[in-house]
């Protein structure tokens, strides 16, 4: 896949038996994807007890040390594609690489 959007979610059980649930949108080059806009919900068993939160308010209902994040690549894997690029750019740049002379 050269190209693509869309979004992805995850899910953390909570203690009382409602559900953490991150949303969040990502696009995607190369399959290194960049996300952005994320959302926190807790969902309960009606969709009345649904409820957007905070991500203070998302790290606060799970234990310590459980980040309810999104992934590391999911976050930052367009930029390290963008990275790679600009280095490559500037290495042709420097050392005439791939010039023929």
């Amino acid at each position: 896949m050269y190209y693509g959007s869309g979004t992805k979610s995850r899910e953390w059980p909570l203690s009382d038996g409602k559900t953490l649930v991150l949303k969040y949108k990502y696009v995607e080059l190369f399959f290194c994807p960049i996300s952005m806009k994320r959302k926190w919900y807790v969902i309960g068993d009606k969709r009345s007890e649904d409820v957007e939160i905070s991500k203070e308010a998302a790290y606060r209902l799970l234990p310590t040390g459980t980040k309810p994040d999104v992934p590391f690549w999911d976050l930052y894997g367009g930029y390290f594609l963008l990275v790679l690029l600009i280095a490559l750019f500037i290495f042709e740049i420097t050392t005439g690489w791939n010039t023929g002379s």
